[in-house]
């Protein structure tokens, strides 16, 4: 907890009533209290429609974008996004290992502490975005034509294509938010917007391919929907944390960080692997 003078700051003695009240009593608004077996229960069956209804959105949009973009192009967008797949992995474990810090305030119901850490790690990982991954980024879509081979017509596309989903790096830090509402049982939420990321994702890129803007069209479907995750998973994290912005971020045991990062690297390329 934060603390002035050995008393905890009101900040954070108010921060943690209301999360209680929020996430557990709900005493507010009438609804009784959730246990965690409901809550994992509640999560379980929401992530089984996300993964149905996800299937089902990608076996009705295929055959459109086959017929609005070609074969050549949809190959291309796919390989190209499999490439980028690659650069959340340039966090060397950085996310988490911050999950785990996370999850260890959650678990001790410690409000202020969870959204000190959170802000930490928001911080952290936009730094790591903006001054490694980023630029690595850069390369990457610039080099995308060599990476994807495509028919000389198709190469400047795709590198417009691979540039415009840069934007969606910007997006990635928020992603910190879901880890937040997973660590407070409430993972039922982070799939809701996962699903809401499929719906608009797919949605767009069919609208964009039958208006005909081809592969970089792709991209900003693609984007959008990370932006769209990032905007809900953040708000709904902001509504189970109240008083976020009057806590001061976490001091991290750097020493600590580094133990948790290594395995974590290894575990995420191995299963990447």
């Amino acid at each position: 907890t934060v603390e002035r003078d050995g008393q905890a700051a009101p900040s954070a003695q108010r921060l943690d009533t209301d999360t209680e009240s929020t996430v557990e009593r709900r005493g507010a608004d009438g609804r009784e209290r959730v246990g965690r077996t409901g809550l994992a229960l509640l999560a379980w069956l929401v992530d089984g429609a996300k993964i149905v209804t996800t299937m089902l959105l990608g076996f009705v949009a295929t055959p459109y974008l086959l017929m609005f973009l070609g074969a050549e192009r949809l190959g291309a967008i796919r390989a190209s996004q499999q490439w980028t797949g690659y650069l959340p992995k340039l966090h060397f474990g950085l996310d988490q290992a911050l999950d785990v810090l996370i999850l260890e305030s959650a678990n001790q119901r410690d409000a202020a502490r969870t959204a000190a850490v959170s802000k930490t790690a928001f911080k952290m990982l936009t730094r790591q975005a903006l001054f490694l991954i980023l630029p690595v980024a850069v390369v990457m879509a610039w080099m995308m034509p060599v990476l994807v081979p495509v028919s000389a017509p198709l190469k400047t596309e795709l590198r417009i294509g691979a540039f415009v989903g840069l934007l969606g790096l910007f997006g990635s830090p928020f992603w910190n938010f879901g880890s937040v509402l997973a660590c407070l049982q409430l993972g039922y939420l982070v799939s809701s917007a996962l699903l809401v990321q499929a719906l608009v994702s797919t949605g767009l890129a069919v609208t964009l391919a039958w208006a005909g803007y081809e592969i970089p069209g792709q991209f900003v479907a693609r984007v959008i929907g990370i932006v769209c995750f990032g905007m809900i998973v953040t708000y709904l994290a902001f509504r189970h944390m109240p008083g976020f912005w009057s806590v001061p971020a976490a001091e991290i045991d750097k020493h600590q960080l580094r133990k948790l990062r290594w395995p974590m690297t290894l575990t995420s390329v191995s299963s990447q692997m």
